[in-house]
């Protein structure tokens, strides 16, 4: 036993293993989900600067190239060592995501208490925090360990925040710049923690913020160098993504469309944090976001700020926790668009801990008045969180696998055209044609002019020998916007299914679109020669093998035609 040690420290210290344990139950089966078709091949399994392991070389690519479209080179690292540790076994790397998220809760539970110096308040909220379904996309991704080490040293920015403001030192303020540095390093989401910080000094610090002339610009100016830090790390993200093409330009989705999905987003977040059902891996952006629920949105959130702001005297953990939250979700709002999504459950790991202080806190304030009512709130608080750990372990078990994963989120998220792909493409991976011909038929049905969707429902018939379906489907696309590769397609069905005429022409215009594949001059030479055109087809020989010099299936007097089978889809969550 501790020396000294008070009954009431033993009953925190079980209060604590019991939230471990409880967590580690509810996200118990993330340990035999395996990966998953989006972004796990991208960051993990198909990259070759991951999947060699822990080298010299590897750690220093990550240093000054992108990962998945992204800069995050703490997380590209913690990869490696899963790799160096694990091989390409998914168990180890999930045990990790999980053991990450524990650590994470039980940091929130100690940052809270040092912060308020409220035991149980604290543990409410680590308890809401870790033990919400929304945190499932963030523990069972293996790609989403950004997320849950991101976490952990954004709580420990926090920490060592409250440290500085005890005893302000050089070294202290230092610690701080440095875990804010690892946690951007992590995932460049923690831009606004420097903001997050002002609020804490309001409240629970009670540092003057506004309270007393030029306070605010005090407060300001010590955080400095953290702004400064985040700033440097935005500019380089955003420098990436552009680079990379992760980043949507304006006229795929133009400003006021993107505008308006962030304008009601944070609806959509606290929605799913009250009601937290039908969550799928993937949320199509809007099509059109209506200007009537804009401006009802907007005239909301500013009410709820309106009251919270009156209140702050006497309740400024609403304030705190309405600011952290909306705050905190600006980085992932889709101003600046990143990929395909019109919101993410991984983009509220650390945003929604705003809302469950605001909430616990006013519960527990409402409690304070009468017996009866702390009976109540505690019956509350466990019922919920026991509700929640229901619903995560369910959660859970639907990242089994791929094919769980996108059956699902199509059934929660109705018209989701990627879900549908993900789902073809998990049953073309297990070797399942016959059932990925459903799941792209639809695909295709929700989005007649997606080319790549067209392009495997084509590849599916081919594989499954149907090449007259194969070819009435490629030739229903055809138009002034088919790629090279659709032109192919229908160039290769038509000369197996002995339209050798037909075939050449399509052909021909896929070699214009792409001048880079010998396999196109290639199927072009071989219907030639079968026309008995064999002056033409040995200009098209040439051509292929000046393409492809060591293709030795390909030259003169024959060539093993080979169709260029597109890798599966893996989409981009960032």
């Amino acid at each position: 036993m501790r020396p000294g040690a008070s009954p009431a420290f033993f009953v925190r210290l079980a209060s604590a293993v019991a939230l471990t344990l409880a967590v580690a139950f509810a996200f118990a089966g993330v340990r035999g989900n395996g990966w998953v078709l989006i972004d796990d091949p991208i960051y993990v399994t198909e990259n070759p600067h991951v999947a060699t392991g822990l080298t010299s070389t590897n750690l220093a690519w990550f240093l000054h190239a992108p990962h998945g479209g992204n800069w995050h080179p703490l997380t590209s690292w913690s990869h490696l060592l899963d790799v160096a540790a694990f091989g390409l076994d998914p168990a180890g790397p999930h045990m990790v995501n999980l053991l990450l998220h524990i650590a994470n809760a039980l940091l929130l539970l100690w940052v809270l208490r040092r912060l308020t110096g409220a035991w149980w308040r604290s543990l409410a909220v680590a308890a809401l925090f870790a033990l919400h379904p929304l945190r499932v996309e963030s523990v069972a991704w293996i790609s989403e360990r950004k997320d849950v080490l991101s976490g952990f040293f954004f709580l420990l920015t926090l920490i060592r925040w409250k440290r500085w403001t005890d005893s302000p030192s050089p070294a202290r303020y230092a610690l701080v710049c440095v875990s804010l540095a690892l946690g951007l390093a992590s995932k460049p989401m923690l831009v606004t923690t420097p903001a997050v910080l002002l609020l804490l000094d309001a409240w629970p610090l009670d540092r003057p913020v506004f309270t007393q002339s030029g306070a605010f610009a005090e407060r300001l100016r010590e955080k400095a160098p953290l702004f400064a830090i985040a700033f440097a790390f935005a500019a380089l993200t955003w420098w990436m993504q552009r680079a990379t093409g992760a980043m949507t330009d304006g006229t795929a989705l133009p400003l006021a469309a993107r505008a308006a999905n962030a304008l009601v987003a944070p609806w959509r977040y606290l929605g799913a944090t009250l009601w937290p059902t039908k969550l799928g891996v993937f949320y199509p952006f809007p099509d059109h976001v209506a200007p009537l629920a804009v401006a009802a949105s907007v005239t909301a959130i500013a009410a709820c700020l309106a009251l919270a702001w009156r209140a702050r005297c006497r309740r400024p953990w609403l304030l705190v926790g309405a600011l952290w939250f909306l705050g905190m979700l600006v980085p992932v709002s889709g101003i600046v668009q990143v990929g395909r999504q019109g919101w993410a459950d991984r983009y509220s790991y650390l945003p929604t801990i705003g809302l469950a202080i605001a909430f616990v806190w006013s519960v527990a304030a409402i409690a304070e008045r009468a017996r009866a009512l702390r009976v109540a709130a505690i019956a509350l608080l466990i019922a919920v969180c026991a509700a929640l750990g229901v619903a995560t372990t369910q959660q859970a078990a639907r990242w089994k696998n791929s094919e769980t994963l996108f059956a699902w989120t199509a059934k929660a998220v109705p018209g989701n055209v990627t879900a549908l792909v993900g789902l073809g493409n998990a049953y073309m991976k297990a070797n399942r044609p016959a059932d990925a011909v459903a799941p792209f038929t639809r695909a295709l049905a929700l989005e007649p002019r997606n080319a790549e969707v067209r392009e495997r429902l084509v590849l599916v018939q081919r594989t499954r020998g149907r090449d007259a379906d194969a070819r009435a489907t490629a030739v229903a696309g055809l138009g002034p916007a088919t790629s090279a590769r659709g032109w192919f397609d229908v160039g290769e069905l038509e000369a197996r299914l002995g339209r050798d005429s037909v075939a050449i022409d399509a052909f021909a215009r896929s070699a214009r679109l792409d001048t880079t594949q010998w396999s196109t001059q290639a199927a072009w030479a071989e219907a030639l020669v079968r026309l008995g055109r064999a002056q033409d087809a040995a200009a098209r020989f040439d051509q292929a093998l000046r393409l492809a010099p060591n293709a030795r299936s390909c030259n003169r007097r024959g060539c093993a035609r080979r169709a260029r089978t597109p890798p599966l889809a893996t989409a981009r969550s960032r």
